[in-house]
């Protein structure tokens, strides 16, 4: 069985992107012929342990420019020489869908969010219905994910399976700690997020704000809203207490360097951040929205979408109660378990197999 994945790009740093570099491995050794095609750039860390791994990847093309005919032409030459074609993203998801009207590949997709803005425009959400329909099966990464993709397209009677996301988790789990600390009265927050929407960096700036002096925030991850965010920092005044970190290859080590361990966003699918943080020992605490009351609820903590106030008093009583702190920690550890990519790849070669009956 051969299989191809369909990814905008290796080293734009999102949580599907993160996946393709633990999962393609774990299925390539469930003997599965696997490869990737990339319709953008492909150089990165990610690509490097990819290619370590075995696995061809196939440059669609470059630039950001992601629609284009040539694209599309090429990407049916390829798809042409596998079984099953499994796509990631919005703009794979279109091409692939459409593309398959000129190939006999069986296609997969999976829904890596709670949340779609093809759904809120007219004509994208018809376009959007169309291209579901065209694809052998679906996968959420969550339930939450599932129930808003059955709600949007109805009784259709289409297969959707939900296969949570997962990790490496020894990476995490035996990561050794980084000295970020100025001294040993400094409490550290780190948050591990790409600059851009949903995510939502401004309310754990506000919340350190708020936080006594010896709090230190460390962000991880770049993206087009970096900028405004270190705008937003310079007008508080804290240069001296927020530090951006950029794009690391350490992530396991921060985490384990750090006291807390945050992720505010607006929304999520299954974020693999939240599972990565649980898996580093440390209490992670996220925005009570879809996508992370699913995973983190009942073992981290949650805070109100946007509430600064609430974020920084959660983590203040966490400080001031050694007991709750542990428990927090060791509850987020055990719910990592949850998210090994074993598991995750065990599921993902149990659809191709079906699909390849069907």
């Amino acid at each position: 069985m051969k299989v191809l994945h369909v990814i905008n790009a290796l080293s734009d740093g999102g949580g599907a992107e993160k996946l393709m570099e633990d999962l393609l491995p774990a299925v390539k050794h469930k003997g599965i012929d696997v490869s990737v095609a990339v319709l953008m750039d492909m150089d990165s860390k990610n690509s490097q342990h990819i290619k370590d791994a075995g696995i061809e990847i196939i440059p669609i093309g470059s630039g950001k420019r992601l629609y284009s005919i040539p694209k599309m032409l090429k990407l049916i030459k390829v798809m042409k020489r596998f079984d099953i074609v499994h796509s990631h993203l919005t703009q794979p998801f279109l091409m692939c869908a459409f593309d398959s009207l000129f190939c006999k590949a069986k296609i997969v997709h999976t829904i890596h969010s709670t949340e779609s803005r093809m759904r809120h425009l007219c004509l994208f959400k018809l376009i959007e219905r169309w291209a579901l329909k065209r694809y052998d099966t679906l996968i959420a990464c969550s339930k939450e994910a599932e129930d808003k993709l059955r709600l949007f397209l109805g009784q259709t009677g289409k297969d959707i399976t939900t296969i949570n996301n997962g990790i490496k988790l020894d990476k995490f789990i035996n990561a050794s700690p980084l000295q970020l600390k100025k001294n040993e009265k400094e409490k550290v927050i780190m948050m591990v997020a790409i600059f851009r929407d949903p995510k939502d960096q401004e309310t754990l700036i506000r919340a350190t704000k708020l936080l006594p002096y010896n709090y230190s925030t460390y962000f991880v991850g770049y993206g087009p809203l970096l900028e405004k965010r270190k705008s937003l920092v310079k007008e508080l005044k804290m240069e001296d207490r927020i530090h951006f970190l950029g794009k690391r290859t350490d992530v396991p080590q921060l985490l384990k360097s750090s006291d807390f361990v945050v992720l505010s966003s607006h929304y999520e699918g299954l974020s693999l951040s939240s599972i990565e943080g649980m898996a580093a020992g440390k209490p992670f605490i996220a925005s009570d929205v879809p996508g992370l009351r699913e995973i983190v609820g009942g073992h981290g903590l949650l805070f109100e979408d946007g509430n600064s106030r609430q974020l920084a008093d959660i983590i203040l009583r966490l400080s001031e109660n050694e007991q709750e702190y542990q428990q927090v920690a060791s509850k987020c550890s055990q719910r990592a378990n949850d998210f090994n990519i074993e598991t995750t790849a065990t599921e993902y070669v149990k659809v191709y197999n079906i699909i390849m009956k069907a």
